[in-house]
This record gives C-alpha cells, sequence and structure tokens, in this order.
C-alpha cells in the first residue's frame, strides 16, 4: 500500500515519516511512503496519479481542499487527521473526510502503530475480497474495487478501466480480465467489458450502453441477445 503525508510542519512530517518507515520495516508491512510534503501544492502534485487504495495522513486544519481530491481520487481511500489538539476532532467537521482516526502532533510511536495495524486489517480484507481487481502498471500494482468499475475497453493494444473519475491504461487483454470478475461484468463488444451493475439504460435501437455518469459504450449484433437476457434477469429491461 502507499502512503502519503501532508503536514506542514517540517518536524513533525518527518517524525511520522520515520515511524511508519520504522514500523513497517519491522513488522514487514508491505508498505512504502511514496510522498512526504509540508506544501499543499507540491502535495496535490504528489499524489495525483497515485494508487488506486492509498493511505493519507493529512493536516486537517489546511487540508480539506486535499481531502475532496483524496475521495475523488478513491472514495475507499485511508485518511488519517493530523491535529493540533484533541479539540480540532469537534471544530469544522469535513464531511467528506470519513477518517480511519486521527493523530494528535507531536506524534506518538504507540498511537500510530496502533492507528497502521488497525488500518492494514482492513486493508488486508479488501485485498482478500472477492470483487477486487488488481492489475500492473510500470511495475507498480494497484488494487480497484469492481463496484467502481464502469467497464473495459480494448483501445490501442492496450486495455482501458474506467471508473467514475477517471481511467488507468494497463496491458492484458478482455479475454484474460473477463475470467477474473464477477459474474456482472459482461461483453458488450469485442472492444467492451461492462459492470451491468452500473449501467443506467441500453438504447437497442441505437446499439448503446449508457452509465450512470452519462458515458456510453458500443453494443454489437453479436453480444446483443445475451445482454438482453442477462438485463432481463436484472429486472432492467
Amino acid at each position: 500500500m502507499d502512503v502519503y503525508i501532508y503536514d506542514s510542519d517540517y518536524e513533525s512530517m518527518n517524525s511520522i515519516k520515520d515511524m511508519c518507515f520504522n514500523f513497517f520495516m519491522r513488522e514487514n508491512i508491505d508498505a512504502e511512503i511514496v510522498g512526504s510534503c509540508t506544501n499543499h501544492e507540491e502535495f496535490d502534485k504528489v499524489f495525483h496519479g497515485s494508487n488506486l487504495l492509498s493511505l493519507f495522513f493529512v493536516e486537517k486544519y489546511r487540508g480539506e481542499g486535499l481531502i475532496h481530491k483524496i475521495r475523488e481520487a478513491n472514495i475507499a481511500n485511508y485518511i488519517v487527521l493530523l491535529l493540533r489538539n484533541i479539540g480540532e476532532i469537534l471544530e469544522d467537521v469535513i464531511p467528506s473526510a470519513r477518517p480511519s482516526g486521527y493523530v494528535i502532533k507531536p506524534a506518538q510511536m504507540r498511537q500510530l502503530e496502533l492507528l497502521i495495524r488497525g488500518i492494514m486489517v482492513d486493508y488486508t480484507h479488501m485485498e482478500k475480497a472477492k470483487d477486487i481487481f488488481r492489475f500492473k502498471n510500470k511495475a507498480r500494482e494497484y488494487t480497484l474495487p469492481c463496484d467502481q468499475i464502469l467497464f473495459f475497453e480494448s483501445r490501442n493494444k492496450k486495455i482501458v478501466v474506467r471508473t467514475m473519475v477517471q481511467e488507468f491504461e494497463f496491458y492484458s487483454s478482455l479475454d484474460s480480465i473477463e475470467k477474473e470478475l464477477p459474474k456482472y461484468f459482461l461483453r458488450t463488444h469485442k472492444s467492451f467489458l461492462v459492470n451491468t451493475k452500473k449501467i443506467y439504460r441500453v438504447d437497442y435501437g441505437n446499439m448503446m450502453v449508457e452509465f450512470e455518469d452519462g458515458t456510453n459504450v458500443l453494443v454489437s449484433r453479436t453480444y446483443k441477445q445475451k445482454l438482453q437476457e442477462h438485463m432481463a434477469k436484472m429486472h432492467m429491461k
């Protein structure tokens, strides 16, 4: 799992970074600190396009804008809020934060360890869950909950996986991907593999599938009947 730290206090940031690194090494935890910044704009650039499921330590009183972007990137991301004092827990609640925990600065090793252990238990459970899709890109492994996926597209000798907020490219084939996915993923075209749970409507006249976000993909005659049968079973004629 990738870990990111944003704290405007340089000493505090480095302290959290060192404690996390030492804990990961000692416990043989598969996690890496890939970004640590004291600058809001710099941190925004660092985590842009980051691993789909990551752990973020974010300073609360300066991090509201970042928190919204972190949630947009992946609603399942773990966010730990860094607080100046315990009173900040009750002040100006950020609805989108839904924090996995709090760290009161200066961070204490035991507090940090207990928090990370709990997050790793949940992360490991998600990794083992059935409805998870994994792929690699440039030697990095990504994890994506299937309920966030709209469709896969074969494009320019690559596979593009599309969610509500972004898309990612990697090398594979739709045939091999289809074998890894739950049965509610269905081919609608030689170039598309769709999540039928995310379909808003099917236009059989124009041979198009429309998703919840307004995105459209093609339906071919080859897959039309199978799609109709599947949608009928889902009571979505």
